[in-house]
């Protein structure tokens, strides 16, 4: 809330590394090491992959898995902590007990207890509701299905309930070294309100959804999920990115969306370039929940808005929104094409109270 930074990286490598903490005070204009060591993985031979948010009190909620070598497949387990204060020297567990410094995989909470080899996805992403409750998103393959599902992590009544969305119907392999070309991308999660009128969103690429940008809804503990499709078209290999900030401070949800092209363990492609732009979700989207559509039988309903001209958009791989108070995409000159056209606004600048982190080691 005073412009203060966390700087979360690591130091080490893959399957052997450890979590250093930085913080810049605005007052002081001044960076200093919290800790070099807060969690330590290279002490049991393991590296951990994390998401982190910052609540209203300032405190830092970090969750995260443990990988045991530089493969993919050897994810494993959902572990949880947060900061007692802004300063981030003192950390706790969901239920208030002290961690004595560093957290390692002796006395780190679980959250959630998954095996290797589950197709466990490292460094999805996390937020909190307005009670600066925790919720996780990730993914894996349960142990009774081969159909790799997102899987929310949430406390209820202090435990952590795991919800399987049961969003998925096809199966894939996570293994091997590298930056993985994977059929769906890394979801992120939202929520807005909280306790038993919590609304969860996530936003996804995936190829059961034909790889378009595709929002999902459930109220929290329902078990029902709705779908709504943000684009008509296939968006690549893009990762969902919004704008945390605006959400947070305004409950509006903007959306970072480019075509993207990935080529499997580091290779190189030549493709076309893209034009990226930002759409607004309009509000009935956020408001599409499975309790107010008609529903069909006790599946997964979805929803997809008609696309509209009202906008004044040429790009037919853009919905217009229903409620059309703010336009989600800007007026062209050009010829309808596949892609759309360039922005003529911008997203306000990120919450410099978010972290930044990065998957390499320190210099």
């Amino acid at each position: 809330s005073n412009g203060d930074l966390f700087f979360v990286y690591r130091f080490g490598s893959s399957g052997n590394g450890n979590m250093v903490i930085d913080h810049y005070s605005t007052a002081a204009s001044a960076w200093t090491q919290v800790s070099s060591k807060l969690i330590d993985g290279s002490g049991s031979g393991v590296s951990p992959y994390w998401q982190a948010v910052v609540d209203s009190q300032d405190r830092l909620q970090i969750s995260w898995v443990w990988r045991a070598t530089g493969m993919v497949e050897t994810n494993h387990d959902l572990m949880y902590a947060r900061s007692t204060d802004a300063t981030g020297t003192s950390w706790e567990t969901s239920q208030g007990q002290a961690y004595t410094l560093p957290i390692t995989k002796a006395n780190a909470e679980i959250a959630q207890t998954i095996s290797q080899g589950s197709e466990l996805m490292n460094q999805t992403s996390m937020t909190i509701d307005s009670d600066d409750q925790p919720y996780i998103v990730s993914y894996w393959k349960p142990k009774d299905s081969p159909v790799v599902q997102y899987m929310v992590a949430f406390l209820s009544d202090a435990h952590w309930t795991v919800e399987n969305t049961g969003l998925r119907t096809s199966p894939f392999s996570l293994s091997g070294s590298g930056s993985k070309a994977l059929p769906i991308a890394r979801p992120q999660i939202l929520v807005a309100g909280s306790g038993s009128n919590a609304v969860v969103h996530l936003i996804l690429r995936d190829v059961d959804f034909g790889s378009r940008v595709v929002l999902a809804n459930s109220r929290v503990g329902s078990g029902q999920w709705s779908t709504v499709d943000l684009t008509t078209t296939a968006v690549g290999l893009w990762e969902p990115s919004f704008d945390v900030a605006l959400w947070q401070r305004t409950g509006r949800l903007d959306l970072f969306i480019e075509k993207v092209n990935q080529v499997d363990g580091e290779g190189i492609g030549i493709f076309p370039a893209s034009y990226a732009y930002v759409l607004h979700v309009w509000d009935s989207a956020l408001n599409s929940l499975p309790d107010v559509l008609p529903q069909e039988d006790d599946a997964t309903v979805t929803q997809s808005p008609t696309p509209s001209e009202s906008v004044g958009s040429s790009d037919p791989s853009i919905p217009a929104p229903e409620d059309t108070a703010t336009p989600v995409v800007p007026e062209t000159t050009t010829e309808p094409s596949e892609e759309p056209s360039t922005p003529s606004t911008s997203t306000e600048p990120s919450d410099p109270s978010t972290t930044t982190e990065t998957d390499a080691p320190a210099s």
